[in-house]
């Protein structure tokens, strides 16, 4: 179900700027314009002084019904390589959503989304990009190398770090964590345990997303 609101045609057929109607509910015109590009879901509180400020339903602030073709990703989170902290999920105003192709094969799974920063992958993946992956545990899939994935890898002291990497395996059969990047920092991973605690595959990634 592809829910995008459509505040931008209520707000230009009341003929308004974006300050204009930030000014009527209470909040700036760039969170007018986030909201419009659909970089930040509405609030409760913003619903509701939208639909009041409009006189319609809150339901009617929303474009409802499948979207054929297309399927609608919510992202809340980042991977950044070498970065580690408790936890990459973002206050619940920071999350927008992205669409992406309905493709039939990924139907039956959910699709999860997180946007990519620092450089460890910038040669496929510059910073902003959004990319949009099953999760392991759900599809069950057997691993392939050269694709690339959502890897979480945890310290002694409980910190996680979240990345991407492309998965490779050498001559000797052992798998490594593959960084794309020009920057030297970032080397391959080698993985001696895919499930184990260290180092877990979180999921592949199907889509990525550039924001405009």
């Amino acid at each position: 179900m592809l829910m995008l609101n459509k505040i931008k045609q209520l707000r230009k057929a009341r003929g308004l700027s974006q300050s204009d109607l930030g000014d009527q509910i209470g909040v700036h015109w760039q969170t007018i314009s986030r909201i419009e590009r659909q970089k930040t879901r509405l609030m409760a509180k913003q619903e509701r002084a939208l639909a009041e400020f409009f006189g319609v339903a809150p339901d009617d602030l929303y474009t409802k019904g499948d979207a054929p073709g297309v399927r609608s990703v919510h992202i809340q989170q980042h991977v950044q390589a070498g970065v580690y902290a408790e936890s990459n999920l973002w206050p619940d105003d920071e999350g927008y959503d992205v669409v992406v192709p309905d493709d039939e094969e990924l139907r039956g799974f959910s699709l999860y989304g997180a946007e990519a920063r620092g450089s460890s992958m910038n040669l496929v993946y510059p910073a902003g990009t959004v990319l949009v992956y099953t999760s392991q545990l759900e599809t069950a899939e057997s691993l392939m190398v050269g694709k690339r994935y959502i890897v979480e890898r945890e310290r002694i002291d409980g910190l996680r770090e979240s990345t991407v990497k492309t998965l490779w395996q050498d001559q000797e059969g052992f798998y490594w964590l593959q960084p794309e990047s020009d920057d030297p920092r970032f080397t391959a991973i080698p993985v001696e345990n895919l499930n184990g605690d260290r180092v877990r595959i979180v999921g592949r990634v199907r889509y990525s997303v550039r924001r405009e």
